[in-house]
């Protein structure tokens, strides 16, 4: 969008343009126009429809350099303009929303899925948990990426409970046969038909053969159970870290697998070790703390793995993490990435435990460019546009 910053000739004579993310045209009695979305941008000129008498209105764009010049300062100013003239204005930058609810409203229990979230956009977590705001579907949604994450993920987990003990004679059938109930619901729909069940039975083929081999050096599996540890905190409160793993194994050498099956891209060994996504170290964490039922506390966990199911090419994938941040680095050993995941949460939950630290939105620049459910509610483009967001990546 399009924010001016000089003062205009009569008939839109631009001596200087600022590009940024916030733009409102108003008449000389303060009312923004109707069909402001109707804009474009041509080479040196801009035309804003006026949906009053069905025309466009026409302003030349002349800068220093002769191109339309970039800028997010907070120097903007915001253009007003009557069919006869045009003006300008001085804007106040909007400032970031910081709330900071009261100790007793912050949440006290939350499962290692969120605490990406937390790192990434506190704001979320804010609203998810605090204002306990939902996002609601669409109207007659079309079928996601999550419908077809879930159906595979329930039949994977259907399929580990099942044959937890010992695998079937025909491990593809048996698994196709599972992912026929689960992807059912979809069926009436021809994107499930045509590609979402096709990749599956080749996600079927692919497990088959990766499960057969891996089995070899498993005592037991244990697949989508529950389990917390609590963290104490100050005044006798504690915060509860609850997780549900997609696998965990028992090795013939007395440590532990946790397993993770991923339809999109899993993170990598490097963002893992630096505490970006701490899902797996967080699981491994409660493991050993004793969190999971059956499963001694001090139990050491041996490998964290990401199983990428794409049903492409390669169907499937996987991959065990090395967990470290440069390639010549010896990798950090989960048990100690687990110990270290745990210390930096505990930090952030009792910084968050103070009421003056506000909930703010993108802390962590890699995830700028990202969208979130909560971007709009934490007015993301307003104060962004003057520069507030703090990072230089956006």
């Amino acid at each position: 969008m399009l924010l001016f910053r000089r003062k205009f000739a009569a008939h839109g004579r631009v001596r200087s343009l600022a590009l940024v993310n916030a733009f409102r045209v108003c008449d000389n009695q303060g009312i923004v126009w109707t069909g402001i979305r109707n804009m474009r941008a041509s080479g040196h000129r801009i035309s804003i429809f006026d949906s009053a008498n069905g025309r466009f209105w026409q302003f030349a764009i002349l800068t220093a350099a002769g191109t339309i010049a970039a800028s997010s300062q907070a120097d903007a100013a915001l253009f007003y303009w009557n069919r006869d003239s045009a003006y300008y204005g001085d804007v106040e930058p909007m400032p970031q929303p910081e709330p900071r609810p009261p100790r007793e409203a912050r949440p006290l229990k939350m499962s290692v899925t969120a605490i990406e979230d937390w790192l990434r956009d506190p704001y979320t977590i804010y609203a998810r948990y605090i204002l306990r705001l939902d996002p609601l579907d669409p109207v007659d949604m079309p079928l996601s990426a999550a419908d077809r994450g879930s159906a595979i993920h329930e039949s994977l987990g259907e399929f580990t409970q099942t044959y937890a003990d010992a695998l079937p004679d025909d491990i593809k059938s048996a698994l196709r046969d599972i992912g026929a109930k689960h992807f059912k619901p979809l069926m009436e729909r021809p994107e499930a038909r045509a590609l979402w069940w096709p990749r599956f039975q080749r996600i079927a083929a692919w497990f088959a053969e990766w499960e057969q081999a891996r089995r070899g050096s498993i005592d037991a599996i244990k697949a989508e159970i529950r389990g917390e540890i609590g963290i104490p905190l100050d005044d006798a409160r504690t915060f509860v870290l609850s997780a549900r793993p997609d696998r965990i194994e028992r090795r013939d050498d007395g440590s532990f697998a946790i397993l993770d099956y991923k339809t999109g891209q899993p993170p990598t060994g490097k963002q893992v070790r630096m505490g970006l996504s701490p899902q797996l170290t967080l699981e491994a964490a409660i493991l050993r703390e004793g969190g999971f039922a059956g499963i001694p506390a001090d139990a050491s966990v041996g490998d964290l793995v990401y199983v990428r199911l794409s049903g492409n090419n390669p169907p499937g994938e996987q991959r065990s993490l090395e967990l470290k941040i440069k390639t010549s680095d010896t990798p950090q050993p989960p048990d100690e990435a687990a110990d270290t995941a745990r210390r930096k949460l505990e930090a952030l939950i009792r910084a968050f435990d103070d009421e003056q630290q506000p909930y703010t939105s993108l802390n962590l620049s890699m995830w700028a460019n990202r969208y979130g459910a909560y971007d709009d509610l934490a007015r993301i483009k307003e104060w962004s546009a003057a520069g507030g967001l703090g990072i230089e990546e956006w």
